[in-house]
């Protein structure tokens, strides 16, 4: 009873210090590689758990084979053509009309149905996900928790199974912003990911495009993507996309995915 009620505590302790170091907007001084390599990957991996836990209970999540099979089979190729990739992706799609999609630590990207409305086929989706793995390879999500809360309460937070600090946790994620430079990097790293995997990065232009025009006002376009639709930067990244796709040579190796089965899965959530 007594090491419970210790350890409530200590959770305690942890959230209030989390939540004060988000209120004050504490911005941390760029960490050096040598302190992030604290951050193992065995240690991320673990946080990628949790938060998928957390996610699952909390989120309405679209169970739907077609849908599901066909994002793991975008990824699988995307994966492929990494090279030195530790993570293994998960993509988790969620009911909604929100137009969202985020990069979470350990390779787990989650979508939001609402995003898939706005791509007009399978190579746009893929050019979306090759954005996101970006970030991931990058580990841009955790360089954002490491600025806000610090690299000790972030290794700390590793650790803890505690429900109230993984919901904090997670609340950042989702509510942080990738600086210009993040985002342009990950653009690149998309790019060349579509490349080498068979497909021109036009799809990429294409698909910031659609973002851009969405962004004109729509209530449903949140997160991380309303920022990226409304940014003045946007224009050239489409403009950088399609320099990109003129590098391409060959054939596009298309996927073989029905896309209209594919969205209306995405609306209905059932099969």
């Amino acid at each position: 009873m007594r090491r419970t009620f210790f350890k409530g505590i200590f959770f305690y302790v942890l959230l209030s210090a989390v939540l004060l170091v988000a209120a004050a907007g504490v911005q941390k001084a760029c960490f050096s590689k040598k302190k992030f390599e604290k951050l193992s990957y065995a240690w991320e991996f673990k946080l990628k758990g949790l938060l998928k836990e957390l996610i699952e209970v909390d989120a309405d999540l679209i169970e739907n084979s077609y849908l599901n099979d066909a994002a793991a089979k975008i990824v699988k190729r995307l994966s492929a053509n990494i090279e030195d990739n530790p993570y293994k992706i998960e993509v988790l799609i969620v009911k909604s009309h929100v137009v969202n999609a985020f990069a979470f630590p350990g390779g787990l990207i989650v979508v939001y149905s609402g995003i898939i409305e706005k791509t007009a086929g399978a190579e746009e989706f893929a050019g979306l996900l090759a954005h996101e793995l970006g970030h991931i390879i990058h580990r841009d999500s955790l360089h954002a928790l490491a600025r806000i809360i610090g690299l000790g309460v972030l290794l700390t937070i590793g650790g803890s199974d505690s429900t109230a600090v993984l919901r904090e946790v997670l609340r950042m994620l989702v509510n942080n912003t990738f600086s210009r430079r993040q985002e342009a990097e990950a653009d690149e790293f998309a790019a060349k990911l579509l490349i080498r995997s068979g497909i021109n990065p036009r799809h990429l232009a294409d698909f910031l495009s659609n973002l851009k025009e969405s962004g004109g006002g729509a209530v449903n376009l949140k997160g991380p993507w309303v920022y990226l639709s409304t940014h003045p930067d946007m224009d050239s990244r489409i403009e950088s996309a399609r320099d990109m796709g003129g590098l391409f040579r060959g054939e596009e190796k298309k996927f073989d995915i029905d896309w209209s089965r594919y969205k209306a899965a995405g609306g209905t959530g059932s099969e």
